[in-house]
């Protein structure tokens, strides 16, 4: 099972490292095909691994084409989804010149912010820098060799644009010790703990950026400003996925089940099962003309979710 991170080996040839970097998660196939495009290289390949060679062929030994080459493969180097993101906003006063992209794709680099890059998905005046933070993993050996300690390069973009900072990341799991990895073949893998490293890598980036940021209110985002502005509206698609509740010192925590399995705890079989119950309830003591049970399921939602919840 592969990692989606780029395991470097301690066997990478220098002269090798590029075909090694372009071959990781840090691009998917249809970057590399660009890059090709771009550099006028056309293949009729499909995998990762044959855009990869054509990259490394049009450089060859033509030390002046490294340059103009990197350039382009690091308009398609900062495209790479990011699946996580954590945003601080205040006052950003510098956007400076950092270190050079280029670097990361011919060698390791080092454990400091690169850039900036501008990403073609996005808008104009946002900037991108990015920074590789090395870890421990064990590998499988190759043809029944031994398990070879190896390191991990992990990287963490951040988006800077008027008044916000946010870090981009994609996670992954690891084998930490060469004790995890079993005769069978099998591997222990652990959860990449990017949690210990954001707050010190924002705290670098608010250095160098001379920048004074703080995590925006979440709960008022999303509970005020997002949730009127979108729950309701027939223009949108909303799900509530997750509740962490506590009001007048009671708590509680759900989670939503699939549709298919409407797990007995999750959110709105939840409002389901006291909805059931209050109508029941005031159908068989008062007799009531009730509205419609969605409507009454949703009034709870929204006091399971917003009302009970004012922290």
């Amino acid at each position: 099972m592969s990692i989606e991170a780029f395991v470097m080996r301690p066997d990478i040839p220098d002269e090798y490292f590029l075909g090694e970097c372009l071959n990781t998660h840090d691009f998917r196939v249809d970057e590399l095909k660009t890059i090709c495009k771009e550099l006028g290289e056309i293949s009729s390949g499909r995998s990762k691994i044959e855009f990869a060679n054509r990259i490394m062929a049009h450089i060859g030994h033509i030390t002046q084409r490294r340059g103009p080459t990197a350039s382009v493969i690091a308009r398609q180097f900062v495209r790479r989804p990011k699946s996580w993101l954590s945003v601080k906003i205040g006052s950003i006063l510098q956007r400076p010149q950092l270190a050079n992209t280029h670097d990361l794709f011919f060698g390791r680099g080092e454990e400091r912010w690169y850039g900036p890059l501008q990403n073609s998905d996005d808008v104009e005046d946002m900037l991108w820098y990015v920074r590789p933070v090395f870890l421990e993993h064990w590998e499988i050996g190759i043809d029944d060799s031994p398990p070879q300690k190896c390191v991990i390069r992990w990287l963490c973009w951040a988006r800077v644009g008027t008044g916000v900072l946010s870090l981009h990341w994609n996670g992954f799991t690891r084998t930490l010790e060469q004790k995890h990895i079993h005769p069978d073949g099998s591997q222990t893998r652990s959860q990449f703990e990017y949690w210990a490293h954001v707050p010190g890598l924002f705290l670098e980036l608010e250095q160098l950026l001379h920048a004074r940021v703080e995590y925006p209110n979440l709960r008022e985002i999303t509970l005020e400003d997002m949730w009127d502005k979108y729950q309701a509206s027939q223009a949108f698609s909303w799900r509530d996925t997750n509740i962490r509740a506590r009001s007048g010192g009671v708590a509680f925590s759900a989670h939503t089940g699939s549709v298919e399995t409407l797990d007995a705890t999750g959110i709105r079989e939840l409002a389901a099962t006291i909805q059931r119950g209050i109508s029941f309830d005031l159908k068989r003591l008062h007799r009531p003309d009730l509205p419609d049970t969605e409507l009454i399921e949703a009034s709870i939602l929204r006091t399971l979710i917003k009302d009970f919840n004012p922290h």
